[in-house]
């Protein structure tokens, strides 16, 4: 899917880096605080939890280091802190472009990316301003800040920045 902003409910986990190094003391199991301190959040700045939920490299890294590590009530309850910890920051792990924003990316020209490459869309300008466009056009209010954190977030996750472009 192109510009693939649907995240699996399981990329909840995602955001969990940021979580433990800030609430060492918040109940979050043990077995996962390892699998986090482990996992290469790369290009996301380690606190940057926008970036994190949305990562799917580094969420596979910890998703596959927790259900090695961690009891299944384990690992169900890091996902459930780490799901809180998304949606604070504006990025629902199951969707994290409001349903405002959706077509906007599905319907923007594909500009000769594979409906794949994240990397391509987000280095190409013209498609980011018409995915910008849309989001004013379409979305409102918490919804709107929402679409451009998710999408900001999306580019940061694949090495780009596009704050340069995103004018809002």
């Amino acid at each position: 899917m192109r510009f693939s902003l649907i995240v699996l409910a399981a990329a909840t986990l995602a955001s969990a880096g940021s979580v433990f190094k800030r609430h060492n003391d918040f109940d979050v199991p043990w077995c996962a605080k390892d699998c986090v301190a482990n996992a290469d959040p790369s290009p996301c700045h380690p606190d940057d939890t926008a970036c994190l939920c949305v990562n799917t490299n580094y969420y596979t890294q910890v998703a596959t280091c927790v259900e090695k590590c961690c009891s299944p009530e384990d690992a169900k309850k890091t996902a459930e802190v780490a799901y809180k910890y998304c949606e604070a920051v504006g990025i629902d792990p199951e969707n994290p472009i409001p349903k405002c924003g959706v077509k906007c990316v599905e319907d923007a020209p594909n500009f000769n990316c594979d409906p794949t490459d994240n990397k391509c869309f987000c280095e190409n300008k013209d498609f980011i301003e018409q995915v910008q466009w849309c989001f004013k056009e379409k979305c409102q209010g918490e919804d709107l800040k929402n679409a451009v954190c998710a999408g900001e977030a999306v580019c940061r996750a694949v090495g780009v920045d596009i704050s340069p472009f995103v004018d809002y």
